[in-house]
């Protein structure tokens, strides 16, 4: 099963950036563009535990921030969103 954590804040960031900057790590965020709509798209194709409800999808969504370089990443890209919005 696919982990979909999108370990939306900072605070959630935090120790997962610890734990790969202790081991020597270069760290990269990708920055996905919020297409609510594309993700709805895809929740619904999913089935059985794979699908969440959507009111998690927009719960998510007002709590993305964008990666900073104060959060200690050696790089930032973003990903442009794709299909619906």
């Amino acid at each position: 099963m696919p982990n979909d954590d999108t370990n939306a804040t900072r605070e959630a960031q935090a120790p997962l950036i610890a734990i790969r900057r202790g081991r020597g790590a270069r760290i990269v965020a990708i920055d996905f563009e919020p297409r609510v709509g594309r993700w709805l798209v895809w929740n619904r194709g999913r089935e059985g535990k794979e699908r969440v409800p959507e009111a998690a999808i927009f719960i998510t969504q007002k709590k993305l921030v964008p990666s900073s370089h104060d959060e200690a990443f050696d790089e930032i890209r973003v990903a442009p969103a794709a299909g619906a919005s």
